[in-house]
């Protein structure tokens, strides 16, 4: 389908904008913070968890798998009819379904943006819990999710492989990066984030267009 092509363009695109805006995030300064050094031991427990008992814990994965299924389609005004989840496998039943709900859970980590909602409600003295909780749900998802991630699942083959891979990069580094800026910095810091990623957007796009044009010109212009 023409959408689906200009759209995995689209993807592409902002897959490498936000990919360069997360990179920027990315400095040995990062462990001087100490919401970024409690996230991050969370990350890597919730991480190493899975990776060690995948299979004791599938049911929480498919959980969340199909509880964000669920979520999208309810913000994609679809009426839900059903909702099952189990160790091996999961199913959630709608009046119709479409790409962005289909590929949702392998690009947003559900409980970790939960968290993210209330912690305008949480006192001070909670952050030291707040944040290793944030990066365990957010390490836990982000493996799960990409060992989940397979071409033979119903919602790639949906998507089509080479489309969900681009919409999967790009969603997920916009994600997981306002997650990122949102520890550095809070709300602040993800909103900064956003904005610098639309930047680079317009970066890319600008780079493309010079040096296509340069190749185009330098390619018409007569040899002497």
């Amino acid at each position: 389908m023409r959408w689906k092509s200009i759209l995995g363009l689209i993807s592409l695109v902002g897959a490498i904008a936000y990919g360069i805006a997360v990179a920027g995030m990315c400095d040995s300064g990062l462990f001087e913070v100490p919401q970024f050094k409690a996230a991050f031991i969370g990350f890597m427990v919730g991480a190493l968890l899975w990776l060690i008992l995948s299979k004791k814990l599938s049911f929480f994965g498919t959980f969340e798998h199909e509880l964000t299924h669920l979520i999208f389609s309810i913000l994609m005004f679809q009426r839900p009819r059903s909702f099952y989840a189990s160790e091996r496998k999961g199913h959630v039943s709608c009046d119709s379904g479409n790409f962005l709900d289909g590929l949702a859970p392998y690009f947003f980590p559900t409980f970790s943006y939960v968290l993210l909602g209330v912690y305008p409600l949480l006192r001070s003295s909670a952050q030291m819990v707040f944040y290793p909780l944030l990066g365990f749900f957010t390490g836990f998802h982000l493996v799960s999710n990409i060992m989940e991630f397979e071409p033979h699942q119903s919602d790639i083959r949906k998507g089509g492989v080479i489309f969900s891979v681009l919409f999967c990069a790009f969603a997920g580094a916009v994600t997981f990066g306002f997650i990122l800026a949102f520890v550095i910095s809070g709300y602040k810091g993800g909103l900064d984030f956003l904005l610098i990623g639309l930047q680079n957007v317009a970066d890319v796009v600008t780079g493309t267009v010079t040096l296509a044009w340069r190749g185009i010109t330098g390619f018409a212009s007569p040899a002497k």
